[in-house]
């Protein structure tokens, strides 16, 4: 079973869609009871219950899936020290002892340039390390050396939301 990492936040927001979920289920529900109830039809050629149980059906799986994503979900504090590796960071790295990089980390892939998700090859094995860390890391089909050099907050979360 996969597990996540989540900040409460984006947790919150998987609640909230629950809640929208068990809604549409109590509706769906409510449409199929009252197409039962106009229609001499009860099973067949009853196009309303088709709509209601296909509605059903769809907010059962998706609510299935958000209960099973919250079932194994960790939440994260996004109160991450200075000196350590994380989401919202601009870290700069030295790979083999010759090239500075400078990384601004994010949380989702993204194509904008100066932007790198938290689980991009080069990211990924740095998370949670500290100033100084080194980490053989596999780039560009080879296994590099990569020495944390610096890490600061970089973004005000708090522009975000």
């Amino acid at each position: 079973m996969e597990k996540y990492n989540m900040f409460q936040d984006e947790f919150n927001l998987l609640e909230e869609k629950k809640v929208k979920l068990l809604k549409r289920l109590k509706e769906a529900g409510e449409d199929a009871w009252d197409a039962l109830q106009q229609s001499s039809e009860t099973w067949h050629d009853n196009a309303p219950l088709d709509v209601a149980k296909l509605n059903w059906e769809l907010a059962s799986k998706q609510l299935r899936e958000v209960q099973n994503i919250m079932k194994n979900t960790n939440i994260v504090s996004s109160n991450v020290s200075d000196e350590i590796v994380a989401i919202w960071k601009k870290i700069t790295v030295l790979i083999d002892n010759n090239e500075e990089k400078t990384i601004l980390i994010w949380w989702y892939q993204t194509s904008v340039h100066w932007r790198v998700s938290y689980n991009a090859p080069i990211v990924r094995p740095l998370i949670w390390k500290r100033i100084w860390d080194i980490e053989d890391i596999m780039l560009w089909w080879k296994l590099v050396e990569v020495e944390i050099i610096n890490i600061i907050d970089w973004i005000d979360i708090n522009v975000i939301k």
